[in-house]
């Protein structure tokens, strides 16, 4: 809002505009809220299953917001809604908001996977415009451009890391199911005697060793639980195949 030499108040108002692309979550909400909060100059606030990042560069005399951006994080995509003024370049705006996009997905590299080709193609549609309407700060232009693909590549590398350490990441949960499965398997086979069986064993170490079992001793050599072996010999003297000597 403005006011002209005579004091009329003239209401001017802003154009709005918007883009988005491709972004796979790869975090909870609640990560992400707490990243989102290390983004300086902002504000953060929770939309259902999205979060907002709200940035106002200007307010009018009432203190409303004037020319702002929100950037919508999504759980499968980014968007970006933001303000235009009539002082203000839509071309130069859409560049500044980009620019700005890109250094908040460097922030957030390890919450979100970047659709490359999505992302690519809002930034395609944007230089094309800057090229076809650029004069003397051409050469400017195209800097800020490989400065953005200095930033994209930036991103591809690390989502080429990020693709081999979830490789590695499946190597290890496969090699930890196999030891799995095989400790099962040992557990199966420590578990195979019957109580019969065992207390077969047991009177058999019982005449060998004199009357007497050492369960420690028994247990190491049937890898058998100790506390499996002490219930199958309380058994036993309940059910007068034993006697204990005190």
């Amino acid at each position: 809002m403005s006011s002209d030499k005579k004091g009329t108040d003239i209401v001017i108002e802003p154009m709005g505009a918007s883009f988005r692309f491709g972004a796979r979550r790869k975090v909870q909400k609640e990560q992400l809220l707490k990243i989102a909060e290390g983004i300086p100059d902002s504000e953060i606030a929770d939309v259902k299953d999205s979060i907002a990042i709200i940035k106002i560069d200007s307010r009018d005399i009432d203190g409303v917001p004037y020319l702002f951006s929100i950037l919508y994080l999504h759980p499968d995509s980014i968007e970006m809604m933001y303000t235009v003024t009539p002082e203000t370049s839509m071309r130069k705006r859409q560049l500044e908001l980009l620019r700005y996009t890109t250094n908040i997905l460097v922030l957030l590299k390890d919450a979100y996977e970047v659709d490359l080709a999505s992302y690519m193609q809002v930034l395609d549609v944007f230089l094309a415009e800057i090229r076809e309407f650029a004069t003397s700060d051409y050469e400017k232009l195209y800097t800020k451009y490989d400065a953005l693909l200095t930033k994209i590549e930036e991103l591809e590398q690390q989502n080429a890391r990020l693709r081999e350490s979830n490789e590695k990441l499946s190597k290890d949960m496969l090699e930890l199911r196999d030891e799995r499965n095989e400790l099962k398997l040992r557990v199966d086979e420590l578990e195979k005697f019957s109580d019969d069986a065992l207390m077969l064993k047991i009177q058999d170490w019982i005449r060998e060793h004199a009357g007497e079992i050492n369960i420690g001793d028994f247990c190491k050599i049937y890898k058998v639980g100790e506390s499996r072996v002490e219930q199958v010999l309380n058994k036993m003297v309940r059910e007068g195949y034993l006697e204990t000597v005190r």
